[in-house]
């Protein structure tokens, strides 16, 4: 699966422009080291550079730190000795990153575009109890100081949702300008052949999802944004009435041992793991919502799954409020809950009815269609970028 910065840099290379692309070799998704050494590479006309750094176990840690100090370090003695480019899109995460890629936007003298898609290091206070947050606060001051600079630096901010920018704008102490954009996470569909549907349904038949049963489904991450309690409950109670549709949580994290725990007991949840962009899509396409758990502690945004799940006409269900909420329920394309109780009465909506589900799934198309087309992001992206070097030519 390709993220943002992945599908920009084909599109960009597709339209003629030279493009490298600076990429790390730890996977963070996956946790694991994508080569032990750096390499020079091309594929389809991007050439990519990738970055030694040692990787980490918990998003949270001392070892993530210095994991970032150390990328940031090797990326920007790499840059230095290649050929100056036009300009620099840079996307925020993680900050150290972003810091030496301002500078190295005054040492070529070029300008730079930066993508906000966290707000690091302020996400960070809300992990720890309250008691804390002072103490966590002033420990990271350093840190807020860093981001605070390299925002500063940038000659246009853009980010998917309008309170991460507002919040990148300010850092940098400056007013939006007209190339401070809001836009939105274009995704890319996974178009799945006929033999990779077959294959995937024999195995997804080994875990008892037959046709004939109804999914719910989450696809991603299991770490500290996340809380599963309310989907592990609502699955409890559907358990208790003998007839439930199959809650399928796939994904890794830190935490999905524990989640796993928790439903140990219940027949109807699935932990399958990873899955392959195929698996996937067979199984956001087959299911009957999908499910956006997060932790009480998340701010308010649009967040990548929403794209995902609505491209494959997917129909949400999400506690996440904020421009999450007002999407869904201007498009009519999910449902919002608040506790167990209110999921389980959404889901039970949603199972009951083939004209609803068919309503929020056809809603649910057209609000990716006018909104998440990855090629009309990418065109916006594109345009930013040659308005951003004439201005500073």
């Amino acid at each position: 699966m390709m993220y943002r910065e992945g599908v920009l840099a084909l599109h960009l290379a597709e339209q003629g422009h030279a493009v490298t692309w600076f990429n790390s070799t730890f996977d963070v998704i996956h946790r694991k080291q994508r080569l032990y050494r750096e390499n020079s590479l091309i594929y389809e006309n991007v050439h990519i550079e990738l970055i030694r750094s040692p990787g980490y176990k918990k998003n949270v840690s001392l070892g993530r730190l210095i994991d970032h100090h150390i990328l940031a370090r090797n990326f920007r003695h790499r840059a230095r000795i290649m050929e100056r480019p036009d300009i620099i899109y840079c996307c925020f995460v993680p900050p150290e990153v972003t810091y030496s890629a301002v500078k190295l936007k005054a040492e070529f003298g070029v300008p730079i575009v930066i993508d906000v898609r966290d707000i690091w290091p302020d996400l960070f206070y809300e992990v720890f109890p309250e008691f804390f947050r002072p103490m966590v606060k002033a420990s990271l001051l350093w840190y807020k100081n860093l981001v605070s600079t390299a925002l500063k630096g940038a000659d246009s901010i853009i980010s998917h949702s309008t309170g991460y920018l507002d919040w990148a704008l300010q850092y940098a102490g400056r007013p939006k300008s007209d190339l401070d954009n809001l836009i939105m996470p274009g995704y890319p569909l996974y178009e799945l052949s006929d033999d990779e549907r077959i294959k995937v349904h024999k195995r997804f038949m080994r875990f008892g999802l037959s046709t004939d049963r109804d999914i719910v489904f989450y696809g991603g991450t299991m770490g500290r944004s996340y809380n599963f309690e309310p989907v592990i409950e609502a699955a409890r109670m559907f358990d208790k009435e003998g007839r439930s549709p199959v809650f399928v949580l796939a994904g890794e994290g830190e935490l999905r041992v524990r989640w796993e725990n928790a439903a140990m007991d219940l027949p109807n949840v699935i932990f399958p793991g990873w899955l392959s962009g195929a698996e996937l899509t067979y199984l956001q396409q087959r299911s009957i919502c999908g499910l956006q758990p997060y932790a009480s502690h998340v701010l308010t945004n649009l967040p990548r799954k929403t794209a995902e799940y609505l491209g494959n006409g997917l129909p949400i269900l999400s506690n996440l409020r904020g421009e999450n909420e007002a999407l869904l329920r201007s498009t009519g394309a999910g449902m919002m809950y608040d506790s167990a109780n209110s999921l389980y009465e959404c889901i039970k909506k949603i199972s009951g009815s083939e004209t609803i589900r068919a309503e929020m799934s056809r809603n649910a198309v057209n609000a990716f269609r006018d909104n998440f087309q990855a090629e009309t992001a990418q065109n916006r992206i594109e345009s930013l970028l040659e308005e951003v070097v004439r201005r500073n030519q």
